[in-house]
């Protein structure tokens, strides 16, 4: 009996791990993903200087929705000609042989989740903090081989919601970004005299993305019933952050409401169009008053959003890059020089490029500065310091040389 018993359970577990087995996600032939296992994992580590690692288990739902799209990326990033070249690989986690990385542990990597991805670059590591679809993947990896921080490349492109849809109208519902948000949203004008519903959301968050059109739908409404006393705005909370913060904004979606330079108050119980319909003419009786407001200046900030879009949303952060260095006369009528700037007045992202351009740091020494950023290993005002101590002689050069 025991004997029986003893086979049986063998069996199964044989049954057991020819399931697991059946339930890989695996690659094809042609795949650019490197799939890795316990035995070659440390050796891939150190061959390839920068390597975005996905730690997955074949039964999660997520890591199959991913597969494809990271096959993409990898195929496309294989196909880019990069400073430092990227790689794409994944971990089967949920094998019983692989786990003996322990590569959720807390020693290890600290992840809780399914599918874990994780950057590697240059013996250190920090998870991944893009999106999941192909063209974010790449832009987020493609960005730190060149040497450039992903998230101040992403705030440049001005990524939005509502602004992405061709059928984009800010008169009805606008893209706020944090240039013109004070002057539009908070202004005291008479011009201003309307209650802002304004949504804070993530364009990555798929409830934030289900909830958008009926958001829209409550816009037309209330615009159809009040066409000169509720305008629709939506902030992007994921790139804005400090923005949302600064307004008490803890999560997303978020819908609040603002009037006269004031917040009002934050919806409670959002669900679809009906609800923020109803909510939206309740805070309009609360507070709206006919012919309120100052006699002063007011943009209503659908010029800016359709700039915006024009330049491919980096109209508000040209204008550090592009401006010249400021030179201050003393008494006797001489001008300062490089080093007596203040470094306050000068932009990060140029003095890399500077520093760059003419050999002072190598691709290698800003990829590291912007990985210690990133980790919070210093503060960006600390880096600033360290580029400009670097530049200061080469920024004198050129100034002399009348290139800025």
């Amino acid at each position: 009996m025991i004997k029986q018993i003893t086979v049986v359970i063998l069996l199964l577990a044989i049954a057991s791990n020819a399931l697991g087995a059946e339930q890989s996600i695996p690659e094809p032939n042609d795949s650019k993903v490197h799939v890795l296992s316990y035995d070659n994992y440390y050796r891939f580590l150190e061959r390839h200087p920068l390597i975005l690692m996905e730690f997955y288990a074949p039964w999660c739902t997520h890591c199959q929705e991913l597969a494809p799209h990271y096959r993409e990326a990898a195929k496309l990033l294989q196909e880019m000609d990069l400073p430092t070249p990227v790689v794409l690989a994944k971990y089967n986690d949920g094998d019983e042989y692989n786990r003996r990385l322990r590569a959720g542990s807390p020693e290890m990597y600290n992840y809780s989740a399914y599918p874990a991805l994780l950057v590697f670059q240059d013996g250190e590591h920090e998870f991944y903090r893009g999106g999941r679809e192909p063209e974010d993947i790449v832009f987020y990896m493609s960005a730190l081989a060149k040497g450039l921080d992903p998230r101040k490349e992403e705030e440049k492109q001005r990524p939005g919601l509502y602004k992405k849809e061709p059928h984009y109208d800010p008169k009805l519902m606008i893209d706020l970004e944090p240039e013109f948000f004070n002057e539009t949203v908070l202004s005291k004008s008479k011009e201003n005299n309307v209650l802002w519903i304004v949504e804070f959301y993530s364009d990555r968050c798929p409830f934030c993305k289900s909830l958008a059109p009926e958001i829209e739908k409550a816009a037309k409404a209330l615009k159809k019933e009040f066409p000169d006393s509720i305008r629709f705005g939506g902030v992007n909370s994921r790139i804005y952050h400090d923005l949302a913060e600064r307004h008490g904004i803890t999560g997303y979606p978020w819908v609040t409401s603002f009037y006269m330079g004031d917040k009002v108050e934050d919806m409670a119980g959002l669900g679809g169009a009906e609800s923020v319909i109803n909510w939206g003419k309740a805070k309009r009786s609360a507070v709206w008053k006919k012919d309120s407001g100052e006699d002063i200046p007011y943009d209503n900030g659908v010029e800016k959003a359709l700039e915006s879009l024009k330049n491919g949303g980096a109209h508000a952060l040209k204008s550090s890059n592009n401006k010249k260095e400021t030179v201050e006369v003393s008494s006797s009528g001489e001008t300062n020089t490089a080093a007596e700037v203040d470094v306050s007045t000068l932009d990060l992202e140029q003095m890399i490029e500077y520093a760059m351009e003419y050999n002072i740091m190598s691709l290698k020494n800003v990829q590291k500065m912007r990985q210690a950023v990133r980790k919070r290993k210093i503060t960006e005002e600390k880096a600033k310091l360290k580029v400009f101590d670097k530049v200061k002689p080469l920024l004198k050069l050129l100034r002399e040389a009348g290139k800025i």
